[in-house]
């Protein structure tokens, strides 16, 4: 599936200056998911989201990266990688991430012609509300929090990557923090403020 998304997309070149970028904040979180090798891209589009795969595949999308700084993207990346980094979440994470990346391969190939990108991912985020539990969010938010501290970065652009998605103008369609922005953008500052 990887591939065939990869091939209906445009991959920033190596020589990019997004590619350029992410290699420097992919280096700051490492190369592997508990084991699996990462592999990192950026595919050039206004769209403001992030999203991962089971397989270890981490897309960002050139609109999120336009919108947030270098410190922002790295706390948004960290949350897509604790998607898959909780053994006992894997499977159910795989499974939303592949919907959501299967959904926009079907619009790419032409399967479903008549679905709009926003309406797309207007379906994806519903579908993502309904399946993809707060737990499973806050704890995707926690691998990042606590990645970012081990890593000796500061985990408060959790926070400010939520208010950056909320900035996104009108005509792109925000997905990267998913799921009540506030609510989460608050237990990240709970935290922050107890030290935990």
């Amino acid at each position: 599936m990887r591939a065939a998304l990869d091939s209906k997309n445009q991959i920033a070149p190596a020589s990019s200056a997004y590619t350029q970028r992410l290699n420097t904040i992919a280096s700051q979180l490492g190369d592997n998911i508990n084991g699996l090798p990462v592999n990192y891209k950026v595919y050039m589009t206004k769209d403001v989201n992030a999203w991962a795969m089971a397989n270890g595949c981490v897309r960002i999308y050139s609109g999120l990266m336009d919108l947030m700084t270098d410190e922002e993207v790295r706390s948004v990346v960290g949350h897509e990688m604790g998607r898959h980094a909780r053994p006992h979440e894997e499977g159910d994470a795989g499974r939303l991430c592949d919907f959501r990346g299967a959904l926009g391969g079907l619009v790419g190939f032409g399967m479903i012609a008549s679905i709009s990108g926003s309406q797309l991912g207007d379906l994806s985020e519903k579908f993502v509300n309904a399946q993809f539990s707060q737990s499973q969010e806050r704890a995707a938010d926690d691998y990042s929090f606590d990645m970012q501290k081990k890593k000796g970065y500061s985990p408060a652009e959790l926070v400010t990557a939520s208010r950056s998605s909320r900035r996104s103008t009108a005509g792109i369609r925000a997905c990267s923090i998913r799921t009540r922005p506030r609510r989460r953008a608050k237990h990240i500052q709970d935290r922050i403020a107890s030290g935990k």
